[in-house]
């Protein structure tokens, strides 16, 4: 069984974190927010792979963060990575924030992460 971890994301912050081979790593989307947004869209690293979890279901989530999902209190995000990073910091996630009929992000959440092995 993998061992899992939760880090928190915070709008306009940029988080570092080191990601341990082999584990999940949760993040919450949704408390994460600002205030008055609606949607959020992702963009991530080559290495990272990324799956939005709404009410139990995993959806895996493209590296070019042109898809939208509502943010909703059951909305989370799995991450995990196969392979070591080459440098601290040098795999990332970004969360970009949405108003309802938005085009340009309200704010943003970062996630940077340095894999390691176990």
């Amino acid at each position: 069984m993998l061992r899992e971890r939760t880090v928190r994301l915070h709008y306009g912050s940029r988080v570092e974190a080191v990601y341990v081979l082999g584990t999940h790593l949760w993040t919450d989307v949704y408390s994460a927010a600002p205030t008055g947004a609606q949607t959020f869209s992702l963009k991530h690293s080559e290495r990272v792979r990324v799956e939005v979890v709404r009410d139990g279901q995993a959806e895996e989530v493209a590296t070019n963060g042109k898809q939208r999902w509502p943010l909703s209190p059951s909305t989370t995000l799995r991450l995990t990575m196969s392979q070591a990073s080459p440098e601290a910091s040098s795999d990332k996630v970004t969360v970009s924030y949405y108003e309802e009929e938005g085009i340009t992000p309200v704010d943003q959440a970062g996630l940077f992460l340095t894999a390691i092995g176990c």
